[in-house]
């Protein structure tokens, strides 16, 4: 998914050089690309946070025994 929308931004970028006119569609595939970053690293974290949890209860246990 990353590549193919990153393949989008190049193409429009590289377009819009070749053109020397600027292109407000550049945003678009660009703003997909932040917007699924932001997901897949505010999925990651706040799962991340929860299993850091989990494991410090898990080895706290068990190094008390």
């Amino acid at each position: 998914m990353y590549g193919g929308i990153g393949l989008g931004f190049m193409v429009i970028l590289i377009s819009s050089i070749n053109n020397n006119k600027f292109e407000p569609a550049i945003f678009i595939p660009l703003g997909m690309l932040i917007f699924l970053y932001l997901l897949t690293m505010g999925g990651f974290k706040s799962e991340s946070s929860i299993s850091k949890k989990d494991l410090e209860k898990i080895l706290n246990s068990r190094i008390k025994e």
